[in-house]
């Protein structure tokens, strides 16, 4: 439970449902989801080295684009550092395979249309003054 606020987190109730769903199963049939959460752990190994590689992605262009912007913490060896992330979340990403892929094709579409849709109808910009 969060000490700050009244109920738990979100966070704290995402990561005890992603636990829930990795051990009951297998508790109550072992060896029946074996297969279920190795493709679960190679998705999120996948989702995870995408988005740190567009992190990396995102501190060379805004060094080079917004160099007066405030920065709370430094990445030494720019671009190297941010390069070499790349390059290893790539070689990740590769070698989990093709099936890995559509999964994050199809996620990123339905993540980007709920954003978009949500962002669209509740845009500040949009409404009228």
């Amino acid at each position: 439970m969060d000490e700050k606020l009244p109920t738990s987190s979100v966070a704290q109730q995402l990561a005890e449902a992603v636990w829930a769903i990795d051990h009951v199963p297998t508790a109550l049939a072992p060896g029946s989801f074996t297969r279920f959460r190795s493709e679960a752990k190679s998705a999120a190994v996948h989702s995870s080295a995408f988005r740190v590689s567009t992190q990396c992605a995102g501190v060379i262009v805004l060094r080079r684009t917004r160099p007066d912007l405030p920065r709370p913490y430094r990445t030494p060896l720019v671009p190297l550092v941010p390069l070499l992330g790349i390059v290893v979340c790539a070689t990740m990403m590769y070698s989990l395979g093709p099936e890995n892929w559509w999964r994050l094709v199809v996620w990123l579409a339905i993540g980007l249309a709920i954003y978009f849709g949500y962002s669209h109808k509740h845009s500040k910009i949009r409404r009228p003054v």
